[in-house]
């Protein structure tokens, strides 16, 4: 909050203002509870006396003083107001989303340039009497409970929006408002956001009719962003037009990416676009992007729409580029309000030189760069770059968004990056980027919570231009620690230092860059710090013993990461398969040599733990999967939630090479509740109409769920292997229950799609000497 300059009153509040100087006590401060502890809060603004905005008066105040208090009162006049009182006001002067908030005459009056602006005034009353929402939840929500309610007389707070778009979009599944599973949507998450002066989400357009009305009800409006090929041209449309779908090595795939070069399709796209706004012209961006994966169209007239540069390079720049310019233009035509988002992702980053600029499109930057350095480093190979790349789209495109993966790498690691993460907000600013997003994950998993602070530095930082890293830092550490105040300080000081003498660009927090950025000094250091903040909370709340817990857990993590990984270095990556009898069943694994899985981003066993055995027959490759499980109802919840997701649920996804030697191999993920998804892959490119034709049996248990699967050869474009033969398998194991959830496999955390990164899969004739742990038939419930 900065001080505000002297405000212009109405002349109505400035004449009765000379009957309410006493509402302010000699001690200078304005005290606004009164006899009956409640507080008194008017509106000249019907909007404010219903919904959210009002809601949100009453609870916090309900907080503070423990009296339920209802909400904003109507009056038509400001002397309708009976000091002392809060005022509430729409002000369009300040702009959208800005405030101004003073006290005056009796008053603290808040006046807002929008709805959301005059709900950002209230919240900074709520702060100025020390309320914080530092994390989703009852965590992160720190509201002191007072005797009376009280500012200073001097009390003067203002602000306005320093990026005009400012969200999180929550993957997985969260809670909604009555407690009930929902996917990409998370109640407390959504008020964190609101709280912290985000706007938007991030949705897919098929989610529209479902989330849109929700989202505004916390004044976060949608915005369509993500893969939507499939949402224009679904799979139905497959009997009827397959020319409309990929053509990959000489046949067309109901997946993967479509046809772009086809001009039915791309009339059809038009016009659905066309309806599909005419009957939502209130979603100010809709998404056109390529489906998440590859598939792509080898028909030579797709061919045709890719640069020289991108067939010599396998990239796909131009093609998705003038494919989105080409349907924006033609809808735009029609309906010359539309914008359509489209990304810079994985191999289609960049413009084509050759196509036209158009305002119309809406871009997603998604950024794979160096969590350690600022977009203004002159030094950093990944800042220039994408200052480049956002020159390039500005000069093609309209409005730019930063599009970050906060949460997605490095588990529940500490994320010490609150410094760069603010300067690179201020160089986007400076680079003319108008929004800015990031996946994460609902907030009441560990994983936000290990980054509590960096999250909420961000949605700082998004609004406030003057937010600085060190005096947010400060006010964290004593009202989210208390007591541990000063060690929990020294713990996050000694990651940020860990962090900032990292020499090189790092991609992203892994595992196996932990060695290299804590060193066994920093981890000593860290360790010191965290049990002195566990001994300072000792006889504290549970709350604040829960919020240390989570350092201590990282301290725990970072010290088993660094042995993990020296170790996984060593081991050897292959498994065995024994010789098994022609109908194989759960008890003949038992005997089995068990490989551990590992979490995917610190290499650490599952908890509980989650191995394989494998084994083979003359007709088939069995693998067996002993997989935990927190919580098995809840893994059983979120499946049903994500009904006909083989993926983001507990799930195995496995990867198959019988021939590296040929570029091909073959994946089969298969769900708790026994969703599958199979292909045939060559590279990038995947045919999931592929049938492997698999044997899967499912059995729960006490701490977790047994998984048998069978994979004829057949399904794998081979023979009956010999002993000694060597194949190369990869494993990607899903937890979904777990907090946080996680992935991971074998060999080394999970690997997609890359045969030289597998594991070897070696083929015997007697059953071999175990290597691990045996893990007995008697531990499965029958």
């Amino acid at each position: 909050m900065k001080p505000l300059p002297q405000l212009a009153l109405m002349a109505a509040c400035l004449v009765a203002g000379a009957a309410r100087s006493t509402a302010v006590s000699e001690g200078g401060l304005l005290r606004l509870t009164d006899a009956e502890g409640l507080v008194r809060v008017f509106s000249l603004d019907e909007s404010a006396t219903r919904g959210f905005l009002a809601e949100e008066v009453a609870l916090h105040l309900r907080e503070l003083t423990g009296r339920a208090h209802p909400g904003p009162k109507r009056i038509t006049a400001c002397a309708a107001a009976k000091v002392p009182a809060l005022l509430l006001e729409h002000d369009p002067a300040l702009g959208p989303e800005a405030y101004a908030a003073e006290v005056r005459d009796g008053l603290v009056r808040i006046r807002g340039g929008d709805t959301r602006g005059l709900y950002y005034g209230v919240m900074a009353f709520f702060e100025a009497l020390g309320g914080r929402w530092y994390a989703p939840g009852a965590f992160g929500t720190e509201v002191p409970r007072l005797k009376e309610v009280a500012l200073p007389a001097n009390w003067r707070a203002e602000g306005k929006p320093f990026l005009p778009w400012r969200g999180y979009h929550i993957c997985g599944t969260g809670r909604d408002r009555d407690g009930t599973p929902k996917d990409h949507f998370d109640h407390e998450t959504l008020l964190w956001m609101a709280r912290n002066r985000m706007n938007f989400k991030p949705i897919h357009v098929s989610q529209y009719d479902d989330v849109a009305p929700r989202l505004r009800e916390y004044l976060i409006e949608p915005l369509a962003f993500g893969h939507s090929y499939s949402n224009w041209i679904p799979a139905s449309d497959y009997e009827k037009h397959p020319d409309f779908f990929p053509l990959v090595d000489g046949k067309r795939l109901r997946e993967g990416q479509r046809c772009l070069s086809n001009p039915e399709l791309q009339r059809t796209v038009v016009e659905r676009i066309v309806a599909y706004a005419d009957r939502r012209p209130d979603l100010r961006i809709l998404s056109l992007a390529p489906n998440d994966g590859y598939r792509w169209c080898q028909c030579l007239e797709c061919a045709t729409m890719d640069s020289p540069e991108d067939r010599a390079k396998g990239e796909l720049h131009r093609r998705n580029h003038l494919f989105a310019e080409k349907i924006i233009r033609a809808v735009r035509k029609q309906r010359p309000g539309v914008v359509i988002s489209t990304i810079s992702y994985s191999n289609y980053t960049e413009p084509g030189a050759d196509v036209p600029p158009e305002k119309g499109l809406a871009l997603s930057m998604c950024v794979t760069g160096a969590v350690n350095r600022g977009l203004d480093d002159p030094k950093s190979a990944w800042a220039a770059l994408y200052r480049g790349r956002i020159a390039r789209w500005r000069a093609k495109a309209g409005p730019i968004f930063w599009s970050e993966y906060l949460l997605s790498y490095g588990g529940a690691f500490p994320r010490p990056c609150e410094e760069t993460i603010l300067r690179t907000i201020r160089e986007l600013k400076r680079q003319g980027v108008e929004g800015f997003k990031s996946e994460v994950v609902p907030g009441n998993f560990d994983v936000w919570r290990s980054a509590s602070f960096l999250m909420y530095v961000v949605a700082r930082g998004l609004y406030d231009e003057t937010a600085n890293a060190d005096t947010l830092l400060d006010d964290f550490c004593r009202n989210f620690y208390g007591p541990a105040a000063e060690p929990a300080r020294r713990t996050l000081l000694a990651h940020r230092e860990a962090m900032r003498r990292f020499p090189d660009d790092l991609p992203m927090l892994a595992a196996q860059e932990v060695p290299r950025i804590w060193t066994a000094d920093d981890l000593a250091r860290v360790g010191r710090a965290t049990a002195d903040a566990t001994k300072a909370v000792a006889q504290a709340p549970a709350v604040f013993r829960e919020r240390v817990g989570v350092l201590q857990r990282q301290a725990t993590e970072l010290a088993r990461t660094r042995r993990e990984v020296e170790r996984a270095a060593t081991e050897s990556r292959d498994v065995r398969a024994a010789r098994l009898g022609p109908a194989p069943d759960f008890a003949d694994f038992a005997p089995l040599p068990w490989t551990e899985q590992r979490q995917r981003f610190n290499w650490l066993p599952y908890d509980p733990p989650s191995r394989f055995a494998a084994g083979w027959n003359e007709t088939a490759l069995w693998l067996c999967f002993r997989l935990g499980e927190p919580d098995l109802s809840k893994a059983f919840d979120f499946a049903r939630v994500r009904k006909g997701d083989a993926f983001h649920v507990s799930a195995v996804d496995t990867f198959y090479c019988p021939k590296p030697e040929s570029g091909v191999y073959y994946q089969f993920a298969v769900s708790i509740t026994g969703e599958k998804y199979m292909a045939r892959c060559v590279g990038r490119q995947q045919d999931s109409g592929w049938n492997l034709k698999p044997v899967v049996r499912i059995r729960p248990h006490d701490s977790g769920w047994d998984l048998l699967v069978g994979l004829p050869y057949a399904g794998l474009e081979t023979t009956t292997p010999s002993p000694g033969d060597r194949w190369k398998l990869s494993l990607n194991r899903a937890q979904s229950s777990g907090a946080p959830a996680v992935m991971g496999g074998w060999p080394t955390g999970g690997v997609w799609h890359k045969i030289e990164k597998m594991g070897g899969l070696v083929f015997e004739e007697r059953k071999p000497v175990a290597r691990h742990e045996t893990v007995p038939a008697s531990s499965a419930r029958k």
